[in-house]
């Protein structure tokens, strides 16, 4: 019994060492590495600032309203205006 189990080991052995070696073939196979072309950097144009134009201070305006005024014996209405 162990001479048969020795015997089947080493035959199996054998045999995937044989089966082993014939699988084996070398291929070579050139190959072309194909380079893509760098990528085109374009710098954006220069920002022109323009100075800000002057700027003008108004003084606030109020709005005068209308009003009868008394002239001599005449009642006169005087209109409304911006001062």
């Amino acid at each position: 019994m162990k001479r048969t189990a020795i015997l089947c080991t080493l035959l199996g052995f054998a045999t995937l060492g044989l089966v082993s070696a014939c699988s084996h073939e070398r291929i070579e196979k050139e190959t072309k590495q194909t380079v893509a072309p760098a990528p085109t950097v374009v710098a954006p144009a220069p920002v022109v600032v323009a100075p800000a134009p002057p700027v003008i201070v108004q003084q606030p305006r109020a709005w005068v309203p209308g009003q009868w005024s008394q002239q001599g014996p005449d009642m006169v209405w005087r209109p409304g205006h911006w001062e």
